[in-house]
């Protein structure tokens, strides 16, 4: 009942309406910032500028009012001061992301998509990034010991460029919705929503958002202490530098989404090359998101998995050839976790009622 009722709750946080209060904190923000640069051009500096500065402290507020009100950040308690350091500093990073969607749909003449999408989309893109850590918090992970690990991590979006370009590059124009590739297609866009966000510049997501983040930057530099790199703008890597572990967190969602997925676009009778077993048996990685393929290779991996039919002698063997679980600290099924390393390096297994994740669990 406690894993239906979560979902039941993440369902409805993710529907087709923007929860109102949080929309109408969203709309908020926009108001007092559209109001600060009434005068203003894109051009102007608005770390100089006197009303956009007088009104970072009214956005601040707001902007924790918001954080304050999601639902999966709701959840995430900590359990001692460091935890709570981490969820306080995820809150302030994430601020930053907040005010650069807003930003930007404040300066679109077109208020296209509008204001509810924008946010409705952010959500999502939160919930990828954390739902399943929050839910493995939950259930008992070690939220210092993961900390850790993702202080060993590579941060930098860049790593993500070419392989973020190629699926945007290669989606499939005309949909065919009898393929589970489209549901993978259709969440790509909220990944690529998030590398877009930690990328840094004004730019374009897929969805439609655009990204301004002169506001932000002013903010950093006034309320955060960042040090301009030549008016309102903030040199990315000092982002990277202060953030790090919060960039780890997108670059290794990044990595379980993004990692040989091409092969999920195999899976079409039309491709060439296909999908077959053999793949799957080669790369078992591809079958922790069964949601993206046909029935028969769900049952394929279902076998692979159970049966143990790698291509090496143990999927523990795969992790080690491949790094994954240094690189990935935390496995998910389908966006819920599975495995993750504890406190003393062993194996820590959660409650799932996912027979892939539970086939994965039992094959170790």
């Amino acid at each position: 009942m406690r894993f239906l009722a979560i979902a039941l709750l993440l369902g409805a946080f993710l529907g087709a309406k923007t929860p109102p209060a949080l929309l109408d904190i969203a709309q908020k923000i926009q108001t007092t910032m559209a109001t600060a640069t009434a005068t203003t051009s894109p051009e102007d500096d608005l770390s100089s500028d006197d009303a956009v500065i007088n009104s970072l402290p009214t956005i601040q507020k707001l902007g924790l009012e918001f954080f304050n009100q999601v639902p999966p950040l709701q959840e995430f308690n900590p359990r001692d001061e460091q935890e709570a350091h981490f969820v306080g500093w995820l809150k302030n990073f994430e601020m930053l992301h907040l005010f650069a969607l807003i930003a930007g749909y404040t300066a679109d003449p077109d208020k296209k998509p509008p204001l509810s999408q924008v946010i409705n989309d952010y959500l999502k893109v939160l919930d990828f990034i954390y739902g399943p850590l929050i839910e493995a918090h939950k259930q008992g992970l070690d939220l210092n010991a993961y900390i850790k690990a993702l202080r060993t991590l590579p941060s930098d979006p860049k790593s993500w460029d070419d392989t973020v370009h190629y699926f945007t590059a290669n989606r499939q124009v005309k949909p065919k919705p009898m393929l589970p590739v489209q549901a993978f297609f259709k969440d790509f866009k909220i990944v690529e929503l998030a590398y877009r966000l930690i990328k840094g510049g004004d730019t374009q997501a897929l969805l439609g958002e655009l990204l301004s983040w002169g506001y932000a930057n002013t903010y950093a530099i006034n309320n955060l202490g960042f040090e301009s790199n030549g008016g309102d703008a903030v040199d990315t890597k000092d982002y990277q530098k202060l953030y790090a572990p919060y960039y780890a967190q997108y670059g290794v969602r990044l990595a379980e989404f993004l990692y040989e997925s091409y092969y999920y676009t195999f899976d079409d009778p039309l491709s060439r090359p296909q999908l077959n077993i053999p793949t799957l048996q080669k790369h078992p990685q591809l079958c922790f998101k069964p949601k993206y393929l046909r029935q028969k290779f769900k049952q394929a991996c279902l076998d692979i998995l159970q049966k143990g039919t790698y291509k090496t002698q143990t999927i523990e063997d795969y992790f080690k050839i491949i790094g994954y679980l240094q690189t990935i600290p935390l496995v998910n099924v389908d966006n819920s976790p599975c495995l993750a390393h504890n406190a003393q390096g062993k194996l820590q297994k959660f409650k799932s009622k996912n027979p892939f994740c539970v086939a994965l669990q039992n094959g170790l």
